[in-house]
């Protein structure tokens, strides 16, 4: 039922407002957002065309400069004898056919010595500040020119030119075949662009360096002449761009141009801007069409919604922040090194999961040499049980100068943190205390799984684990003692490597990860092999279960490297 108040009008009233007046400037906008991606797209359209097109006619070219590089390539056009080179010009004759303006032999100083047909007011001239002969000097293999005039009766020619080269390498002249300008269509030339088809829509141009325009398609011919930059109303230069202008005849059209590769060239294809954008007009149209209808639709339910979102993302947000805060607190709790014990090697290894719960280890020597080291982690991802295990850590340290026992220390952080846990909330923990002299260990465990002892007769220590601290205030801990003979390993597994599921399965998993870790090499290597076991153990395990820790502590062997017998009581 909708509200009566007048408040609740206004609002309506407003709400009315908006979506009549607001709504048609944002479907606008977006139709001009739409309108300018769109013709950013055709523009983008038609530049990769004219590169296409441009690597399309280099490639045509090169048919040309081949067939001149097979003729230089040949013994006799290398000779040093004169007459030899001019026979073998003229016996190549019907293959350079090609070139309706003849083909002209240089020699390395750039003096004409033939040309086919033959032309006999050229022989003898000296061309060698031709750009065609210059260019060879400096080492390519094929040069197309701009438009010059050393055709038959000094017409327009295209000239396409290739070194010859000696038996070493040495440069011995020149061979360059000449493409007349003189717009007809059985120029082979002409004929090669024409055949490739360039930009069937519209019209197409070759432009040379020198602002020649060499080919137009909208023509009859090739057209010549010297105003080809300013076609455009601007220089068009090598880099490539897209043009929106007005043709001769003031129609709007697209121009894209590209350098043509290996050339001094320009080609450009054009087309015309109202036949290329008439099915976008037609889609905008509809797309006006659309957002013109929604404008009737209620806006009630997008508004909600947004808020909603808004709500979900500031949620989701502090959240995340919440989980640096837990990952900074937890990653400060974390002892920077591994103490040094004589004869003993420690080892620490840690992988952190995709949703890693809080979790903390800790070394510290009490003030007898004895080492005591701990092993925590919470049931949940949380700010408030990372404080609580800062807590822990900081009871725990403090408990270690009145050297009490694990169990002792266990009972005292329980009742400091059952007041304080968030229900359904509680830590695991592993207290020990190691004795290096004699090998002894005292243990108490609290939600923990039982530590493993890597040794010959497999044999393990009794220890019985407690509730999890803030389960309950009246939690008692009883410690277990076992003794390490030199050769063998304790570890003390986190809770995250416990296999979910039955007690039978969890002994059948935690008796394969025994014989994985007992076939360890020798304490020295402890860190390396135990970070390499564990991660081969959680590898089959899903992501978001595979963060463990796993604290190593092995009694190295005596200066003799003879195993020692020694009873282990418990």
């Amino acid at each position: 039922m909708l509200p009566t108040s007048k408040r609740s009008r206004r609002l309506l009233a407003w709400l009315l407002a908006f979506t009549i007046l607001g709504l048609p400037v944002a479907a606008g906008l977006a139709y001009a957002s739409y309108w300018q991606s769109a013709t950013e797209v055709v523009s983008e359209r038609d530049r990769q065309l004219a590169f296409l097109s441009a690597a399309r006619l280099r490639d045509e070219l090169t048919k040309f400069s081949n067939t001149l590089q097979v003729l230089a390539r040949t013994p006799e056009m290398s000779s040093a004898d004169l007459g030899t080179r001019r026979a073998a010009l003229r016996q190549a004759g019907a293959r350079l056919a090609v070139f309706d303006g003849g083909v002209v032999l240089l020699d390395n100083f750039g003096t004409v010595i033939a040309v086919e047909p033959e032309r006999e007011t050229l022989i003898g001239q000296d061309w060698s500040n031709r750009p065609y002969f210059l260019r060879l000097l400096g080492g390519p293999t094929a040069y197309y020119s701009n438009a010059v005039a050393d055709g038959p009766q000094g017409s327009l020619v295209v000239v396409v030119s290739v070194p010859i080269l000696g038996a070493r390498g040495e440069f011995t002249g020149a061979l360059a075949g000449l493409f007349r300008l003189d717009g007809s269509t059985s120029s082979a030339f002409y004929a090669s662009i024409v055949r490739l088809r360039l930009g069937q829509s519209g019209s197409t141009y070759v432009v040379d360096g020198k602002g020649w325009l060499l080919y137009d398609s909208s023509a009859a011919g090739l057209q010549t002449g010297n105003n080809a930059l300013g076609i455009y109303g601007v220089a068009l230069d090598g880099a490539g761009r897209v043009l929106r202008t007005r043709d001769a005849e003031g129609n709007e059209v697209i121009a894209a141009y590209a350098p043509v590769p290996g050339t001094d060239w320009i080609l450009v294809v054009e087309d015309d801007w109202n036949i290329l954008t008439a099915p976008i007009r037609r889609s905008g149209r509809f797309l006006l069409g659309v957002m013109t209808a929604g404008i009737l639709l209620p806006v009630v339910g997008g508004v909600m919604l947004i808020r909603q979102r808004q709500l979900d993302a500031r949620r989701q947000e502090e959240a995340d922040e919440e989980m640096r805060a837990v990952k900074q607190l937890c990653d400060w709790m974390l002892p920077a090194q591994v103490p040094l014990v004589p004869d003993w090697e420690a080892a620490v290894a840690r992988h952190e999961a995709a949703s890693q719960r809080p979790a903390f280890h800790d070394f510290f020597l009490l003030r007898d040499g004895r080492l005591m080291f701990v092993l925590a982690g919470a049931s949940r991802a949380s700010l408030t049980t990372a404080l609580a295990m800062a807590g822990l850590r900081a009871t725990v340290r403090g408990a270690a100068r009145h050297d009490p026992l694990p169990g002792e220390i266990l009972a005292g952080a329980n009742a400091l943190l059952v007041p304080e846990m968030p229900a359904e909330e509680t830590i695991s923990c592993l207290v020990g205390v190691l004795n290096p002299q004699t090998g002894y260990l005292c243990l108490s465990a609290a939600g923990s799984p039982a530590p493993l002892v890597v040794r010959q007769d497999n044999a393990q220590p009794p220890l019985i684990a407690g509730p999890p601290l803030g389960a309950c205030l009246d939690a008692s801990f009883i410690a277990a003692e076992v003794q390490l003979a030199p050769g063998e390993v304790l570890l003390l597994i986190s809770h995250d490597v416990e296999l979910e599921g039955s007690e039978e399965k969890d002994a059948v998993g935690l008796a394969r990860l025994g014989v994985v870790l007992h076939s360890l090499p020798e304490a020295s290597t402890l860190a390396e092999d135990l970070s390499a076991a564990m991660r081969r153990y959680v590898a089959e395990r899903p992501p978001q279960s595979q963060g463990f820790t796993v604290i190593g502590l092995a009694r190295n062997y005596g200066r003799d490297g003879q195993r020692e017998e020694v009873k282990t009581p418990w």
